[in-house]
């Protein structure tokens, strides 16, 4: 989804794409070519080639208004409480000229999900990953409420925001995932294999039964 909207920006010379919550990896190790800067709370051990890090938090950043044509923000809303999810989205619709991404698990089905998770760790004496244990603690995103804050951030700005929705991960793909990874890491690539070959016959999640929502402003 980022490609396209990164084709359709003008290049000034500079980084098109802040990514935000990027840890050492970034959205921009899969967009070949772009230049782009990522932000995090903490310094990673080691950067991707080609990604520029700086820290920051997400809730306010060390930008200039409109710094950036594209930002993107993956699985980081999750893990904030609601004061702070508004804080960030503000933030993130204030540093980009041109389109905000947001991609985050939504709702009661992702929260479902979670729990599963959990128990069939705890069924099999597994660890409990610490990502899980942060989305547990927050309440879940819900994709009315994100809606309405970038449109009142935009606003805030003395803009409109024109909203386009999507969604990945159906849920029943994300349970079959979960669970072999509950059992070994073995089966847990196996079934990433197995899913890999048959996603083009996978039915199109949708509001309904994914896991996380994509929310494009522009």
């Amino acid at each position: 989804m980022l490609r396209p909207v990164l084709d359709g920006v003008p290049v000034n010379g500079g980084p098109v794409l802040l990514d935000v919550g990027s840890g050492g990896l970034g959205v921009s190790t899969f967009l070949n070519g772009v230049r782009a800067i990522g932000v995090d709370r903490e310094q990673p051990p080691a950067v991707a080639d080609g990604l520029v890090f700086h820290r920051g938090d997400i809730t306010a950043l060390p930008y200039l208004d409109r710094s950036f044509p594209v930002v993107s923000c993956i699985d980081v809303l999750e893990h904030l409480s609601l004061n702070a999810r508004e804080k960030a989205i503000r933030e993130l619709v204030r540093v980009a000229s041109h389109a905000v991404l947001i991609a985050c698990p939504h709702g009661e089905i992702a929260k479902e999900c979670d729990e599963e998770f959990r128990r069939a760790c705890e069924a099999r004496n597994r660890s409990i990953p610490g990502w899980l244990t942060e989305h547990q603690r927050q309440s879940y995103p819900v994709t009315s409420r994100i809606v309405k804050d970038i449109e009142e951030a935009a606003v805030e700005g003395g803009r409109v925001a024109r909203i386009s929705l999507s969604y990945c991960e159906p849920a029943s793909v994300c349970r079959f995932v979960r669970s072999a990874a509950a059992r070994s890491a073995i089966l847990y690539i196996a079934a990433n294999l197995v899913l890999g070959a048959l996603f083009s016959f996978l039915r199109s999640p949708d509001a309904d039964n994914s896991y996380r929502m994509i929310v494009l402003a522009g």
